[in-house]
């Protein structure tokens, strides 16, 4: 083999040498004029970037928004809704209000509703709206700090009877958060009352300086149900009204409530103490009936 025939290294990138294969050197004859490659030259890699560089070309994707809370199902009541909308467009929110009518009506859903349009973030309190602020989905889960239900429980004392009223509470909070025209009597007692350990832990939870904006609702459902020393402790509160706090008496009707001091033999609309009573009529459609 001729030294012209003699086969050259084969050059790499990779061991720093800088010339390629001569012209034509071990390549087949194939009769084409073969111009001979570019001289290449290697060209070093980037210096790697730092991490505080990386974040911000390459930014993490935002989370996705929350998906908005079903509303409350408040149906029907047109006469009512109307009167609660006039009430927050003229900004004459009253102490207390009564909701009264049959089960089933939708009395606690409309008071939930209040409590939500009151403390909505978003659509300026519109009876009816479908928001998803933060706001409105704690109302709808029953979960807002300003937001505060009473319901009939059995008496406690010990501790262990205190903590089993615990679980009833949430078994009850539980039924109304899935529907809140749920008849209370599946997880509830005839024989409990609202007792007077609930109204001063109210009060007390009032008396704080208030951490959220909007307005505070108490709900006692159903009102009828205050035992008599629940019902003097509830009155020194509609006689104090605490300012941005509005209550919500729920009742089969204003007779119920005639025989505490609150009220005493006249209607609840024309003490003083309560604002108006809101009077609900019967709805057939809910099936089995209800306690909202």
């Amino acid at each position: 083999m001729t030294a012209r025939e003699k086969k050259p290294e084969a050059a790499s990138l990779f061991d720093g040498q800088e010339e390629l294969t001569p012209q034509g050197a071990g390549l087949p004859d194939s009769g084409h004029n073969l111009k001979a490659p570019a001289r290449l030259e290697e060209i070093p890699a980037p210096p790697p970037l730092p991490d505080s560089a990386i974040s911000a070309e390459a930014p993490s994707p935002p989370p996705p928004p929350p998906p908005p809370a079903a509303p409350i199902r408040f149906l029907g009541q047109a006469r009512v809704k109307t009167t609660l909308q006039r009430i927050l467009d003229h900004q004459r929110l009253a102490n207390a209000y009564m909701f009264t009518g049959p089960s089933g009506s939708g009395r606690f859903a409309a008071a939930l509703e209040l409590a939500r349009a009151l403390n909505c973030q978003a659509d300026s309190g519109r009876i009816g709206a479908v928001c998803g602020c933060p706001s409105c989905r704690n109302i709808a889960r029953l979960q807002h700090p300003n937001l505060h239900l009473l319901v009939p429980l059995p008496r406690a004392v010990t501790q262990e009877e205190i903590e089993r009223n615990q679980k009833f509470y949430q078994e009850t909070i539980a039924l109304l958060k899935d529907d809140p025209y749920a008849p209370l009597h599946k997880v509830q007692s005839s024989s409990w009352h609202i007792l007077i350990d609930q109204i001063r832990d109210v009060r007390q939870r009032l008396a704080l300086v208030q951490d959220y904006p909007g307005s505070r609702v108490v709900i006692l459902n159903p009102a009828g149900r205050l035992n008599e020393e629940a019902a003097n402790a509830f009155l020194k509160h509609l006689e104090e009204p605490v300012a941005g706090c509005c209550i919500v008496l729920i009742a089969g009707n204003q007779r119920e409530l005639s025989k505490y001091p609150f009220c005493g033999s006249r209607p609840c609309r024309d003490c003083g103490r309560v604002g108006a009573a809101l009077r609900f009529v019967r709805r057939r459609s809910i099936a089995g009936g209800g306690d909202g």
